[in-house]
């Protein structure tokens, strides 16, 4: 039967049991005001190429002897599957609430599961040969032993605390933001991102990886003692606990340090061929090996002398710098003290606080906004201060309302200025 008159039976109440579709079957809200028949059921064996069930919330459950290649389940008030559903290329589940497992014998080459909140664990005897994304279920605890796959992604899984001694992972496993994450076995695999797997305090030797992500794991305080011999892109930013890179590093196409304070310098016989972001850290130069790659700071590509000679940056360079993200960074390095003195700033406005004179100070950008600060004096120290406001301020008063956190000048009405 062709795809529309097999919807249209369906929803007629009209289908027969053992109905072959030849296409895809879609069962999905089309549009803001249209109203659909509601989906109370399916025919039993009914044959399939696609099958997307989308918002059906009348339908209580699959029918017997299912099968498709592809099947989509969304926003669904289903509490379990049958046992002897077949969907052999993939199996998808977005934030179906009230599912709480899985056929026990399940076997798919993609599973994934999105928000499934009532999932705790998946079934041990279930076989996913491609891909397995069990994303945002917090409540999954455990997964199933010999498993083998390409892809592994448990991202924002909350509550599982160790990966399995015998997972088989080829190319890439996320583990981003399992903040109860605290054992990972020696694995081998191409891509492995921990990020934000903030129990996390080692890595285990044998661990054989070629990109690593342990950004934000600020517990982190050992490397494996092998190191990563094949390792070609590391980000290790707020791993403040670290206090060196892994043993028997030479080389490495893109590494990012930012934030990473237990860091004094870089190893003088690394080789990097990529990028290197050392963002935050209060280094004074680099090691004379150190050639051949592009510098950042927090992202932003800039010079070396920019980073480690601020005092050689000119309100030229500034003035006449093309990247608004280097510009912020040169002004950023300058200092906005002496960037306003040298480019003779010219005062919008002046009047007078507790502190003495403020001026709301303004040096027009080339193609870009004017750069705005009000200047001020602390009454207690003498210090002068200069600080950066919208373009758009009109006035000092305007400008300290906004500091304060004011979106309205008429709405501050400080009883002291300090």
């Amino acid at each position: 039967m062709r795809p529309d008159e097999a919807r249209s039976a369906i929803l007629g109440g009209t289908a027969p049991d053992d109905l072959l579709v030849d296409g895809n079957l879609s069962f999905a809200p089309y549009g803001r005001g249209k109203s659909v028949p509601p989906l109370t059921h399916l025919p039993n064996n009914l044959h399939v190429r696609e099958l997307q069930l989308d918002s059906c919330g009348d339908l209580r459950a699959l029918p017997r002897g299912l099968v498709c290649e592809r099947l989509h389940i969304a926003h669904s008030a289903l509490t379990w599957l049958p046992s002897d559903l077949q969907a052999s290329y993939m199996l998808s589940l977005h934030d179906c609430y009230y599912l709480r497992a899985l056929p026990h014998r399940l076997k798919t080459r993609r599973l994934t599961l999105h928000r499934c909140q009532r999932i705790t664990r998946l079934p041990p005897a279930m076989q996913v040969t491609n891909s397995l994304c069990v994303t945002q279920c917090e409540s999954l605890e455990y997964l199933p032993s010999q498993l083998k796959l390409q892809i592994l992604d448990i991202s924002g899984s909350t509550k599982i605390i160790a990966l399995p001694s015998d997972l088989e992972v080829s190319r890439r496993i996320s583990a981003r933001g399992c903040t109860r994450l605290e054992l990972v076995p020696p694995l081998s695999t191409d891509e492995l991102d921990l990020q934000g797997c903030i129990f996390l305090l080692e890595l285990p030797d044998g661990l054989q990886v070629c990109n690593l992500n342990v950004a934000g794991c600020t517990s982190l305080e050992r490397w494996p003692s092998t190191g990563f011999p094949k390792l070609r892109r590391l980000n290790m930013q707020g791993c403040t606990r670290l206090r060196g890179l892994p043993p028997g590093l030479r080389r490495i196409d893109e590494l990012d340090l930012r934030g990473c304070d237990g860091l004094q310098d870089m190893p003088e016989r690394l080789r990097v061929t990529g990028y290197l972001d050392i963002g935050g850290l209060n280094w004074s130069g680099l090691p004379l090996s150190s050639s051949g790659f592009r510098l950042r700071w927090n992202g932003v590509p800039i010079s070396g002398r920019v980073l480690f000679h601020p005092e050689s940056i000119t309100v030229e360079d500034i003035l006449t710098e093309e990247n608004v993200e280097v510009r912020r960074m040169m002004l950023e390095r300058m200092g906005y003290q002496r960037f306003f003195q040298s480019a003779n700033a010219q005062p919008r406005h002046q009047d007078t606080d507790p502190g003495g004179v403020r001026q709301l100070l303004v040096v027009p950008i080339p193609g870009d906004e004017q750069l705005v600060c009000l200047s001020v004096q602390d009454p207690s120290t003498g210090r002068r201060y200069l600080i950066r406001v919208p373009p758009w301020m009109r006035d000092c008063r305007e400008a300290a309302a906004w500091i304060a956190g004011f979106d309205s000048s008429d709405d501050y009405h400080p009883v002291v200025e300090t």
